[in-house]
């Protein structure tokens, strides 16, 4: 665990659903929306905060916003503009290894007209 990770991964439910120190985690590490709770999972600014940080946090939104045009754009956008970095892998993998990932962020993918990462 890097040191914010250790900082939100262990700490106490309220500041887990605290907006304000969550809000903080993102902007500095995108992937500390898995740690969240799942009202802030749901919460569309704190999500498209971590997934501008890191084009796979949207791995741990809530279904609806992994569906939202805003947020796969701006994760297309992400993981677009870092081609070879570990969000690029993460989110070739999950795309790849996660059914219910793969077929909700194609499903979106295919109703926004653009076209998928390649495996």
């Amino acid at each position: 665990f890097g040191r914010i990770e250790c900082a939100l991964a262990f700490a106490s439910e309220n500041l887990r659903a605290d907006r304000e120190v969550v809000l903080a985690a993102v902007e500095c590490d995108g992937g500390m929306l898995r740690h969240a709770s799942g009202a802030l999972q749901a919460d569309k600014e704190v999500v498209l905060a971590a997934v501008k940080q890191e084009g796979s946090a949207i791995l741990n939104a809530c279904r609806e916003l992994q569906q939202d045009k805003d947020v796969v754009l701006l994760a297309l956008r992400c993981l677009r503009s870092r081609a070879f970095s570990a969000s690029h892998l993460a989110m070739t993998q999950a795309v790849v290894c996660f059914p219910h990932f793969q077929k909700t962020f194609m499903a979106s993918v295919a109703a926004l007209g653009e076209q998928a990462p390649v495996a």
